[in-house]
């Protein structure tokens, strides 16, 4: 699924996965798959020398501020702030990155103010603005693209990421009174409903979720179906009670109710929380369909367009389920473990080396070679221990992206953005992290799933803060999982 239930909402649809995990046996389910530890080859004659390591504190420090420096000594078309460090970009229109002291309510503050003044107007529909971060969307480029600016806070700092993409503004229309249009059958699912219309409708393994054209990541609008084996024979209570016992704090549910759902007997609760200043409601459904299936539903929008708009397509769509026995096609999930493509970088290239051969980017190709956790010529290192740096790298194959695993041989995890290549040349961003110190878990492999990726990639471009740490993060392999054309 493209989109993904955050923060408040990720919740309701952990312990409906857990509840439907817990009851479908035989069901295949998409897992993530760590990549193989590095293996330890002989042990070789010499060494370059090492790069000597910052000592590490035992509290991350701040980013060291340089000076305050004019927008102007920067080859950017985009507006900076007074004070700005560990910036990086190609000039002109292309991307930046930077870090500054300004915090992320001053930030957004200062870019609304200083792109208004360029004649931009801020793209409301997709605007997210939470405590450790923002995402906004500017039209009125020149070029037509959209500026799309967003910021992480690191404590200290704040981390701005600015660039132009393409993208396809959602029309704001009044979603229409009732849902329509063609059934849509879940075979693995065991159950079909009637679409809402222009609401994009994706499902993977017996889990369909449908989403506004301007849809919330956070709150919605989205409704989410989940059927399946019941193999343990529960009933409707017995879901009901599984549900709120794996239910983690932070939502308010009401009693439960009495519904009838294709004639079956079901129970229904109102749900509602809160993710940073917005206010989410929803209603989950669930049903034991005899013999031995299980059926949830889960919908959920913004406060002020639950009653009015999105309650009556929530119970429009629900009178519209019917039930059948799911075909659990057990060759899809040999279809896809065999024509599944593992493969490791051919190529790479980097911001900056500690050296080359040694500590170059082409050591972050092919499989993992260093020998242990530690300061070893056979992984990726940057020139610098205090700075942001990229790292990217080609594959042979192109693939429908479906995992990618970063094998971290010294001080991770400091990875902050992971973006992927397509082969038209377009990033998709699938990781927004922060550093965070697991020296303890060295080496680390960070495992990324990738769900409903409709494009090839051919590249995988991983961006790493280690001006928290201020010590090498340093990359031994990067393995691209995907399915071939």
């Amino acid at each position: 699924m493209n989109r993904k239930f955050t923060s408040i909402c990720v919740l309701i649809v952990l312990a409906l996965v857990t509840l439907a995990c817990g009851l479908g046996g035989s069901e295949p389910e998409p897992t993530a798959t760590s990549a193989p530890a590095p293996t330890k080859p002989p042990a070789a004659a010499t060494e370059a020398p090492a790069p000597t390591e910052v000592p590490a504190p035992t509290e991350a420090p701040a980013p060291t501020e340089p000076p305050a420096e004019s927008e102007d000594e920067y080859d950017t078309v985009f507006p900076l702030p007074d004070d700005v460090w560990e910036f990086m970009g190609e000039g002109g229109e292309s991307g930046i990155n930077f870090q500054t002291s300004l915090s992320i309510e001053e930030s957004i503050e200062f870019y609304r103010e200083a792109l208004a003044d360029m004649g931009l107007a801020e793209y409301d529909v997709l605007t997210s603005i939470q405590d450790d971060g923002f995402s906004l969307v500017f039209t009125g480029w020149s070029s037509g693209e959209e500026l799309v600016l967003q910021g992480v806070d690191f404590g200290d700092s704040t981390n701005v990421n600015i660039r132009l993409e393409e993208i396809v503004e959602a029309e704001e229309t009044t979603p229409p009174e009732t849902a329509s249009g063609e059934e849509y059958r879940s075979e693995m699912g065991g159950f079909a409903f009637q679409p809402i219309p222009d609401y994009t409708v994706e499902e993977v393994f017996g889990f369909a979720s449908m989403e506004a054209p301007d849809a919330d990541p956070d709150t919605g609008p989205a409704l989410l179906l989940i059927g399946g084996e019941n193999e343990e024979g529960s009933t409707t209570e017995e879901l009901y009670d599984k549900f709120i016992a794996d239910l983690e704090t932070g939502i308010e549910v009401s009693e439960p109710d009495g519904i009838t759902v294709a004639g079956l007997p079901g129970l229904v609760v109102d749900v509602s929380g809160m993710e940073g200043d917005k206010e989410m409601r929803g209603r989950v459904v669930f049903v034991a369909v005899p013999p031995a299936q299980s059926f949830s539903m889960i919908g959920m929008a913004p406060r002020d367009r639950w009653d009015d708009e999105f309650e009556p397509l929530f119970e429009d769509v629900l009178a519209s389920v019917s039930f059948f026995e799911p075909e659990l096609d057990l060759d899809l999930e040999e279809e896809i473990e065999g024509d599944e493509i593992r493969q490791w970088a051919s190529s790479a290239s980097a911001s900056s080396e500690y050296d080359n051969p040694n500590w170059a980017a082409i050591q972050a190709t092919g499989a993992p070679d260093t020998p242990d956790c530690g300061d070893y010529t056979t992984a990726w290192a940057s020139a610098e221990s205090d700075t942001v740096e990229w790292l990217e790298l080609s594959y042979d194959t192109a693939v429908y992206p479906t995992e990618v695993n970063i094998v971290q041989s010294y001080n991770p995890n400091q990875v902050l953005f992971v973006d992927l290549l397509d082969t038209e040349g377009e990033l998709h961003g699938i990781y927004v992290g922060e550093p965070e110190d697991m020296s303890d878990e060295c080496p680390y492999t960070l495992s990324i799933p990738v769900e409903g990726a409709d494009y090839l990639v051919v590249g995988v471009r991983i961006t790493i803060d280690q001006s928290v740490l201020a010590t090498w993060n340093e990359i031994d392999a990067v393995e691209l999982v995907g399915i071939g054309e």
